[in-house]
């Protein structure tokens, strides 16, 4: 009888420890619940957005060359090592992805607007056609000079 006592007890305290800790942290969060306010620098709180595109919506986006021909669509981004968009990835050519060619454009080359459907590029779809073929190497992180020693 005894032990069923000590094990009721233990169990009731392994229980209740979990729910005793978050009733403390109610605690300090104020008598409301109210959540602590947290201080923002103001790098953070004036970041301005208005010009800003999602990857998401940048991958799958049209590629309309300076000549005014349809290059493909992105299929991928390509980021510095910094988080900053280094190469758009554009796949043109071939039919249903078959024949595909993967092309890596500079961004600095490219002009996007969130208002749009289609990216344009400096280059020509003669220039796309010469350009060399982007092939992600294995292990390949999609980070511009992370697998450069």
């Amino acid at each position: 009888m005894r032990t069923n006592l000590m094990l009721t007890t233990a169990l009731a305290l392994t229980v209740a420890a979990p729910l005793i800790a978050l009733a403390r942290d109610d605690d300090r969060a104020g008598s409301q619940g109210a959540p602590i306010p947290v201080e923002r620098t103001q790098a953070e709180a004036e970041v301005d957005t208005t010009d800003a595109v999602l990857a998401d919506d940048l991958i799958g986006r049209t590629v309309i060359g300076a000549d005014g021909e349809s290059l493909g669509e992105i299929n991928d981004i390509l980021l510095s090592r910094s988080g900053e968009i280094e190469r758009v990835v554009v796949g043109g050519g071939g039919v249903l992805g078959i024949g595909e060619r993967q092309v890596a454009i500079p961004w600095s080359d490219t002009e996007a607007s969130p208002d749009q459907d289609r990216v344009r590029v400096t280059m020509t779809a003669e220039d796309f056609q010469a350009a060399p073929d982007y092939e992600r190497a294995d292990g390949d992180s999609g980070l511009v000079g992370a697998n450069q020693e």
